[in-house]
């Protein structure tokens, strides 16, 4: 006999995914019709705009297009996620740490994983690094922690992600990164409460 009152907490447990499923399908409707009806170029902040500006030229100084190809295709994931209300002005507070040569630098050892010979050990210490990075910038905005979550969970933008990293080392690098972001925000959430 099942136990009603798991039955209830499991339906309650789908009806809350339901809503988070209508709410991104929602979110994916309106961004497009947005792209339907001309939508701008893009959606970020001027700030993070910036940001990536100035990236994307210390990545341009170096000569590696493997590299600046890898970042573009970040900034326009970026610019989906601003669409659908995942980026706010606490995460341009948090990327006004960024320094553009080191987030350069961790592009071009990104794009270095495409080239034959990279090891499990050169993914993971770079998905170290990358977490070290953002450590740096201080404490995370509690508004990130949803979209955070989200995202880590979220098999479209794992995919998407996934296809912008096209090489068998970065794809490793990605998949390394998807499962430490899930833990990470669990393991934050946590030390929060």
């Amino acid at each position: 006999v099942p136990d009603a009152d798991g039955l209830d907490a499991a339906i309650a447990s789908i009806d809350e995914r339901i809503a988070e499923l209508e709410e991104h399908r929602s979110r994916l409707a309106r961004l497009r019709d947005a792209a339907a009806d001309g939508a701008p170029a893009e959606a970020l902040p001027a700030r993070l705009s910036a940001v990536y500006d100035a990236i994307e030229t210390a990545i341009e100084a170096t000569g590696d297009r493997r590299a600046l190809t890898l970042m573009r295709r970040e900034r326009r994931l970026s610019d989906i996620a601003a669409r659908l209300g995942h980026i706010n002005d606490d995460v341009v507070e948090l990327l006004d740490h960024a320094d553009p040569a080191e987030i350069a630098d961790y592009y071009l050892r990104i794009a270095a994983l495409a080239d034959p010979g990279w090891t499990d050990d050169d993914a993971r210490d770079l998905v170290d690094r990358g977490f070290a990075i953002v450590e740096q910038y201080g404490e995370l905005p509690p508004s990130l922690i949803p979209s955070l979550r989200f995202f880590a969970a979220n098999r479209p933008a794992r995919a998407l992600v996934t296809a912008a990293y096209p090489a068998p080392g970065q794809r490793r690098f990605v998949e390394l990164a998807f499962d430490r972001l899930g833990s990470y925000i669990e393991e934050y959430s946590r030390d929060l409460s």
